[in-house]
C-alpha cells in the first residue's frame, strides 16, 4: 500500500496541476480569446482522434498492464515485449490513418451534414484540418503505448505528468503565442493538431534514460508465453476499450454533429470541471491496474478485495470533496462567463453526480478486466454502448447539452450496477464499508454551509476563496477528527510533523 500511496499520490498530484492548467486553458483562455468554435473543435479533434486510434490499437494499452507481469525480465529485456507492442502499434496505426484518408469525404460530411447552415465555422474548422486529425490519431496512440508500458513498469507518474501537466503547458503556450499576435488563429489551430509529438518525444526519452527502450523482436517471446492467451485477451480487450472511449466521447461526437462547435464548447468547459472530481481516483488507478493484475496472476484474492475498499474510501473522500466545492461555486461560474453558459450549470450537476458514484463503486471494471472472467466485461461494455448512443441520441436533440449530461449519468449508473453485480457475484468483492456512510453525512453538512454563506456577487473570485475554503474546511476537520479513513490520518499525522515538526 506504501507504494501505491506514493506513486498514486505524486501522480494525482500532477493531474491536479493539469487541472488547474487544463481550467486556465479550457475556462479563461480559451473563451476569452477565441472564438467557442476553436474551442469546441479542439475537444471534438482529442475525443474523435482517440476514438478512431483506440480502434486501431485494438487493446494492446490493456494487454501490456495484464501480461507484462509475467515476461519482465530487465536483464533479458523482457524478451522484446516492448518491440512487439511498439511494431504492432505503429502499423495498426498507419492502417487507420490510410483508412480515414481513403475515406476522407465520407468522414467529414458524417459530422457536418446535420448542421451545416447552424455552424459554418465549426465546419470550416473540420474541413481545413482532417490532416490534422490524422496527426493527432497515429501521434496520440504512440502515446497511449508509451503510456500503457511506462505503467507496466510502475512509473505512472511520467505519463502522467507528460499527459496531465506538459501536454496543458504546450496548449497554454499556443494560447499565450495566439494572445500576443505572434502566431493567427490558423497557425494555432494547425499547431494544436500537432501536440501529441512533443509527448512522443518526451516519453521516449524517459525510457532510453531509464534503459527500457529496446525496439526489437525475439523469438523467445513467442516460445516462453501463451500468445493465443495474448490474442484472446487481445480481442476482447479491443472491444472493450472501444467501448470506454464510445462511452467518453459519444457526447462530444454528438453534440458537434446534431447541434455545433460552440455547444461542444460550452458543454467540454463544465464537463473538465467535473473531471476534479476523479482525478484522485485516476492518479491511484495508474499504480494500482498494475498491481491489481499481479495479485489476479498470483490468485491473491484477498489482497484484491483488501485493496478494493480501501482505495474505494479514500477515493470517495476526494470525490465528495471536490463535487460540494464544485456545487456551491456554480452561481460564480455562470457570473463569470455569461449568462450563454447558464445550461452548463446542469451539465456539472448532472456529470459530477455520475463521477461520485463512478468512485463511490471503486475499481469493479478493473478487477473484472484482469480476471479469469475478462470476457464478460466485454458484455456488460456492449450494452453499456447500446445505451449510451441511444440516450445520447434521444436526449441531446430533445434538452441540448443538459440531455447529453443526463445521458452520461444513465450510463455511468448502469455500467456501475452490472459491473458491481457481476463482480460481487462471481468473487463476493464489494469496495463499499461503514465509513463510506459518515463520509456521504460529511459532505452534506459541508455542503449546506457552503450554501449558507452570503454571497459576494461583486467579488466572483474572493466568494468562490471564502466560500471553497470554509466547506473545505469544515469537510477535512470532521474527516480527520470524525476518523473515517485510516489513511487519511496517517497522511495527516505524516504532513503534521513535516510542517510542525512534532
Amino acid at each position: 500500500m506504501g507504494k501505491i500511496k506514493r506513486q498514486g499520490i505524486s501522480s494525482s498530484i500532477f493531474l491536479y496541476i493539469g487541472m488547474v492548467l487544463g481550467f486556465l486553458n479550457t475556462g479563461i483562455l480559451f473563451p476569452k480569446i477565441l472564438p467557442p468554435e476553436i474551442l469546441g473543435f479542439a475537444q471534438f479533434l482529442a475525443k474523435t482522434s482517440g476514438l478512431f486510434g483506440i480502434i486501431s490499437l485494438f487493446g494492446l494499452p490493456m494487454l501490456t498492464i495484464r501480461f507484462f507481469p509475467t515476461v519482465k525480465n530487465k536483464e533479458g529485456k523482457h524478451d522484446g515485449y516492448f518491440g512487439f507492442i511498439l511494431t504492432l502499434g505503429v502499423i495498426s496505426s498507419l492502417l487507420m490513418v490510410g483508412l480515414l484518408y481513403a475515406n476522407e469525404e465520407a468522414v467529414i460530411s458524417f459530422f457536418t451534414s446535420n448542421n451545416e447552415e447552424k455552424d459554418i465555422l465549426g465546419n470550416q474548422l473540420i474541413k481545413e484540418n482532417f490532416s490534422g486529425m490524422l496527426v493527432w490519431v497515429f501521434f496520440n496512440n504512440l502515446v497511449i503505448l508509451l503510456s500503457s508500458f511506462c505503467t507496466a513498469l510502475q512509473r505512472p507518474r511520467v505519463p502522467a505528468f507528460f499527459s496531465e501537466v506538459f501536454g496543458r503547458v504546450v496548449t497554454t503556450s499556443l494560447l499565450v503565442a495566439f494572445l500576443f499576435k505572434i502566431i493567427d488563429q490558423g497557425t494555432f489551430v494547425t499547431l494544436y493538431t500537432l501536440k501529441p509529438v512533443p509527448l512522443v518525444i518526451g516519453l521516449v526519452g524517459f525510457l532510453i534514460l531509464i534503459g527500457e527502450f529496446h525496439w526489437y523482436l525475439s523469438k523467445k517471446l513467442f516460445l516462453k508465453n501463451d500468445t493465443r492467451g495474448w490474442l484472446a485477451f487481445g480481442s476482447y480487450a479491443a472491444f472493450s476499450q472501444v467501448g470506454d472511449r464510445l462511452t467518453t466521447s459519444i457526447d462530444t461526437i454528438m453534440i458537434t454533429k446534431y447541434l455545433n462547435l460552440a455547444n461542444t464548447g460550452v458543454y467540454n468547459v463544465f464537463q473538465l470541471i467535473c473531471t476534479t472530481i476523479t482525478m484522485t481516483h485516476k492518479g491511484m488507478g495508474r499504480i494500482a491496474s498494475p498491481i491489481i493484475a499481479e495479485y489476479w496472476a498470483k490468485k491473491e484474492l484477498d489482497k484484491i478485495q483488501a485493496l478494493y475498499k480501501r482505495l474505494a474510501l479514500l477515493n470517495l473522500i476526494v470525490a465528495l470533496l471536490m463535487y460540494c466545492c464544485i456545487l456551491v461555486n456554480l452561481d460564480n461560474a455562470i457570473l463569470f462567463y455569461n449568462e450563454s453558459y447558464a445550461d452548463g450549470k446542469w451539465v456539472a450537476i448532472f456529470i459530477g453526480a455520475a463521477q461520485v458514484l463512478h468512485v463511490l463503486n471503486g475499481y469493479n471494471g478493473m478487477i473484472l478486466v484482469y480476471s479469469p472472467l475478462y470476457r464478460f466485461e466485454l458484455y456488460f461494455k456492449i450494452v453499456t454502448v447500446a445505451i449510451t448512443v441511444g440516450s445520447n441520441l434521444l436526449l441531446i436533440q430533445k434538452f441540448g447539452i443538459k440531455g447529453a449530461a443526463l445521458a452520461t449519468a444513465i450510463t455511468v449508473l448502469i455500467t456501475n450496477i452490472l459491473n458491481q453485480w457481476f463482480v460481487f457475484k462471481s468473487f463476493k468483492m464489494h469496495p463499499f464499508s461503514k465509513p463510506m456512510i459518515k463520509i456521504l453525512l460529511i459532505a452534506i453538512i459541508a455542503c449546506c454551509i457552503g450554501f449558507v454563506i452570503p454571497r459576494f456577487t461583486d467579488l466572483i473570485f474572493l466568494d468562490v476563496i471564502i466560500r471553497t475554503s470554509i466547506l473545505a474546511g469544515v469537510y477535512l476537520f470532521l474527516v480527520i477528527y470524525g476518523k473515517v479513513s485510516d489513511d487519511v490520518n496517517e497522511t495527516f499525522v505524516q504532513w503534521r510533523k513535516k510542517i510542525l515538526g512534532f
